[in-house]
């Protein structure tokens, strides 16, 4: 389960291999090995470098309820994953919005979704 969703979270941040071995400091041959399920159990300080590396916390990776999987093939996820990219959105601010609908919607474009990032970072901003 561990590097199904590395991988799922690598391939979403458009990340090579290479890339996260060279963010992480961890060879790729090593990296694949966790992906493909090779190598089941890693150090908890190779995890906690591949979260920081990916922007989501630990816990993600280990989760057995692959939270960060739920966005499908829709225009409103393939618009969300954009924004997701565009601004270096981290796995636990995107599946946030992910479960955001309003009237029983959720926006179908990249500038619906920076509206909803945009109001939640303008509340919580008065909050600090």
């Amino acid at each position: 389960m561990l590097g199904k969703h590395i991988r799922e979270i690598r391939l979403d941040r458009n990340l090579t291999l290479g890339e996260l071995s060279k963010h992480t400091g961890i060879s790729k041959p090593y990296l694949s090995q966790i992906e493909t399920g090779k190598v089941s159990r890693p150090s908890a300080e190779f995890v906690a470098r591949i979260a920081s590396s990916l922007g989501c916390q630990v816990e993600t990776l280990l989760s057995t309820k692959g939270d960060y999987t739920f966005l499908g093939s829709t225009e409103s996820s393939s618009c969300l994953r954009a924004l997701a990219r565009e601004e270096g959105l981290g796995n636990d601010d995107l599946s946030m919005l992910a479960h955001i609908h309003y009237e029983g919607r959720q926006p179908t474009t990249v500038a619906g979704w920076r509206a909803i990032l945009d109001a939640i970072r303008q509340s919580t901003a008065r909050l600090r």
